[in-house]
């Protein structure tokens, strides 16, 4: 059961990485920082990063699953809210959003569930 965890936990190490990466892109100067661009980083940035700091502290399957929408919301977000015409914030939002994706997909179907343990309780409620 260890080395499944240990296995999951450097996903939540990527998404936390990439929500920083999100949040603090706009002040590197690639985009104005009251844009829908910056601010759609801001918010999802900030959101994949707690996901990811509660993933890492304890672990929860519905994460996965709203990581992955959260991916979707990145690609449909440089079309969505107008931010095309920025070639680097809209591939930023796309790069992310396809690792976010693939990460998600990987670990909810991937990994074995951990629901059945010995001795028939789940190890999310101690």
């Amino acid at each position: 059961m260890e080395a499944i965890r240990h296995r999951e936990r450097w996903m939540d190490w990527v998404n936390l990485a990439l929500g920083l990466w999100l949040f603090a892109m706009p002040f590197f100067g690639y985009m104005p920082l009251a844009s829908s661009a910056a601010v759609n980083g801001y918010l999802f940035g900030s959101i994949i990063t707690v996901i990811s700091v509660a993933a890492l502290v304890r672990e929860q399957s519905w994460e996965e699953w709203l990581n992955f929408a959260i991916g979707i919301w990145l690609l449909a977000a440089p079309f969505a809210l107008g931010f095309t015409g920025n070639a680097f914030a809209m591939w930023n939002s796309l790069i992310i959003g396809l690792i976010i994706v693939g990460d998600a997909l990987w670990a909810a179907l991937t990994v074995p569930s951990q629901s059945h343990e010995p001795g028939g309780h789940h190890p999310t409620h101690a």
